[in-house]
């Protein structure tokens, strides 16, 4: 079974469980557990397959008052690293941006997060108008 595949089905529980009303403690163990393994194959294909892409699974809601952001990151061999993305990027768009800016034998990465979206505060004020 692949990461995609078993991050998928775990969500799946822990979607009926919240439907139940049910919190199963175990899910974000393996969640975490998934999430180290991935990060430590990933960093082996760096060192291992340089100029390779990697690319996780979305996460599968977007909560209210949040959005999911997608940026294209690329590492060139020296460190140097450089990021592109923007709302509506279609395709390979923001990884040609992202490539760039760095030296080739680069490792490409898209970094998929869930942010909140900032809000306004309001302020509280009185006027007094003054003759």
């Amino acid at each position: 079974m692949s990461t995609q595949a078993l991050l998928g089905l775990i969500r799946s529980l822990d979607d009926v469980a919240n439907k139940l009303g049910l919190e199963l403690a175990i899910l974000p163990d393996a969640l975490d557990l998934i999430c180290k393994a991935t990060d430590m194959l990933e960093e082996y294909a760096k060192v291992a397959q340089p100029g390779l892409q990697v690319e996780r699974s979305k996460p599968s809601k977007v909560p209210q008052g949040h959005v999911e952001v997608r940026v294209a990151i690329a590492v060139d061999p020296t460190g140097n690293w450089n990021s592109n993305g923007w709302k509506d990027a279609e395709g390979s768009a923001a990884m040609d941006n992202a490539i760039e800016g760095v030296s080739d034998g680069e490792a490409r990465y898209w970094l998929t997060a869930v942010l909140p979206i900032p809000k306004a505060p309001e302020i509280k004020a009185e006027v007094e108008v003054v003759p």
